[in-house]
């Protein structure tokens, strides 16, 4: 008996390893290697799985190296495009907006709003010249697995939905706007809006689930190490290959300083003029504080639009998660994808022009408050003007500049130059300058909340915190919402409480237009948290005053529909964007 067992034992274990684990390993094994399993056959057969598990019904068609397949979704029209050589999966909503051509003003600018707000997923439009029509799409890129496939399909599509309202609601509201109905250049007009109020209020909205270098010009590139240093927080990684796809070719690159080293612009630009729309970029590594599990993350890149001086691009990544194991359980960062959008660009002035342009600006500044013409200053000309040094006024004339065009990235570079200088000459700044000290940090701050590296937020708003501005209040609570930190609502009730005294104490006077602001602004906050601890009792108790309330009735109606969705659905999380601006 004991001898059937020593030969029934190995046995045991060796078909338990060839039937439970290889499989598994050789699924991981192709996602570590470059993403090389993930060919058109691969794809089609996790595709027609999933929508199996969705009750979807396939129709599959070709047409040269494409394969696409059609199917329904909650009564809704979809499609996914499978290219030959490529792991990227397209998926599309079709059409889900037409209007009259007239309207191709306020479509093209509520798309840009849009495309700079969602992470993933991009609305485009196309029009259709015999009917007279603009007709809107959304489209998004997906990194498909047999474990994720399904799940992934399910919250792009929801998501989907949740842009499509946020469209349709937006693209209403503009044309009942009758002061931007009177000047149809609607990206002129919203220019008008109070430029930092908006930043905040988009900032506010996003729901979470997730070394310096000038700017990019013909001599000075971003790289890919700076910006995954700086906008995914992977300052310290060991690359294996980086490959570059395109519709018509595709390039493979290895060595670790070659990676590191590749010069984004490079995958859309070349001679001051885009030669590609978009471009995939799938890297694998290591990380150098877990360096014994491969990883990988993807990298879209898709032109924007552009000016006469400046090409804009958007640059979207997405981390590969690891497969959960005996050593890395369910829930743990390493099973989480991780993605941010990045708005970047290319210069085709060189920088001894964009100097030379700055110097005439600093100069135009300076003689203006020396003539006192102090009230004909912009904001820009106002910030500067008071920085003796030319090197200070131009760090803080661009970081300010690449703040305003959204170009975040770029801008912590010349803001922490700036904070450099300010920061060691402290003790001596005058008042003016201390002030320019922390409107520097609350810039940093602001950029580094929108890259998601809210520890970096965290130390720059720390700062200017207890200062007790209002827009400097603002983001430190954004950023300690965003973060999903600890103490977010503990500090949102501290400043609730707050206000509430003040309130108390000028109860003759009545409380002032900007305090009620901050405390509409609290309250949206405090909901929020409360929603993502699960406690919708008393966030609803929070939320029905809302309704009532001009600056909150918007944010109040999504949350409360979400709540009632929760209700019926159990376990749907999926929270549609709000991009109501003003």
């Amino acid at each position: 008996m004991i001898d059937l067992i020593y030969y029934i034992l190995p046995l045991t274990i060796f078909f338990f390893v060839v039937f439970a684990i290889v499989p598994h390993w050789i699924e991981y094994r192709k996602l570590s290697i470059g993403l090389g399993g993930h060919d058109i056959k691969h794809n089609k057969s996790i595709i027609n799985k999933a929508l199996k598990e969705l009750n979807c019904q396939p129709d599959w068609r070709k047409e040269k190296d494409v394969e696409t397949v059609f199917y329904d979704y909650q009564n809704q029209h979809f499609c996914l495009d499978l290219k030959k050589d490529s792991p990227i999966v397209k998926l599309t909503y079709p059409v889900f907006y037409e209007t009259p051509l007239e309207n191709i003003s306020v479509v093209r600018f509520i798309c840009n709003r849009c495309n700079s707000l969602s992470e993933t997923e991009r609305i485009y439009y196309i029009v259709d010249q015999d009917k007279g029509i603009i007709k809107v799409s959304i489209v998004s890129g997906l990194l498909l697995t047999p474990n994720t496939a399904t799940s992934l399909l399910t919250r792009t599509m929801n998501s989907m939905f949740g842009w499509q309202n946020a469209y349709v609601r937006y693209f209403e509201d503009l044309q009942n706007d009758k002061r931007l109905l009177n000047n149809r250049d609607i990206e002129k007009s919203s220019a008008d809006f109070s430029r930092m109020l908006y930043l905040l209020r988009e900032q506010e909205i996003m729901h979470q689930p997730s070394d310096q270098q000038q700017r990019s010009n013909a001599k000075k590139l971003l790289t890919l190490h700076h910006f995954l240093s700086t906008a995914m927080g992977l300052s310290d990684i060991i690359p294996m290959q980086l490959t570059v796809y395109h519709e018509d070719n595709t390039n493979q690159l290895t060595g670790n300083q070659a990676i590191l080293n590749y010069p984004l612009p490079n995958a859309l630009i070349a001679d001051g003029k885009f030669i590609y729309n978009n471009a995939t970029l799938l890297l694998t590594y290591y990380n150098g504080t877990s360096p014994k599990e491969e990883r990988a993350i993807s990298l879209y890149l898709n032109e924007e639009e552009s000016s006469k001086e400046t090409l804009y691009f958007r640059i979207t990544a997405t981390s590969v998660p690891l497969s959960s194991q005996p050593n890395l359980p369910m829930g743990s960062l390493e099973t989480q994808a991780e993605a941010n959008s990045v708005l970047a660009a290319y210069d085709l002035l060189g920088e001894r022009e964009q100097v030379f342009r700055f110097r005439y600006f600093w100069k135009e500044a300076m003689a203006k408050k020396k003539a006192g013409e102090e009230n004909q200053l912009t904001d820009e000309e106002r910030f500067i003007c008071d920085a003796q040094e030319p090197d200070l006024a131009y760090n803080l004339y661009q970081g300010i500049a690449l703040t305003n065009q959204e170009r975040y990235l770029e801008a912590t570079v010349y803001l922490d130059e700036a904070y450099q200088m300010l920061q060691k000459d402290f003790d001596n700044l005058s008042e003016t300058m201390r002030d320019k000290f922390y409107q520097v940090c609350y810039y940093l701050g602001f950029c580094y909340n929108d890259l998601r590296q809210y520890e970096k937020a965290h130390f720059y708003l720390q700062i200017v915190f207890p200062l007790r501005q209002i827009t400097y209040t603002q983001e430190f609570v954004n950023c300690l919402v965003n973060s999903k930190d600890y103490r977010a609502l503990e500090i949102v009730d501290s400043l609730l409480g707050r206000i509430n005294f003040e309130e108390h104490e000028d109860d003759e006077e009545g409380p002032s237009i900007a305090l009620l602001k901050l405390k509409s602004f609290l309250l949206r906050r405090k909901a929020y948290l409360l929603i993502d601890q699960k406690k919708y009792k008393e966030a609803e108790e929070i939320l029905r005053p809302m309704l009532t309330d001009p600056d909150s009735s918007d944010f109040a109606i999504n949350e409360l529909a979400y709540l009632k969705k929760k209700k019926g659905e159990g376990n749907d999380d999926h929270r549609g964007p709000d991009i109501k601006f003003n």
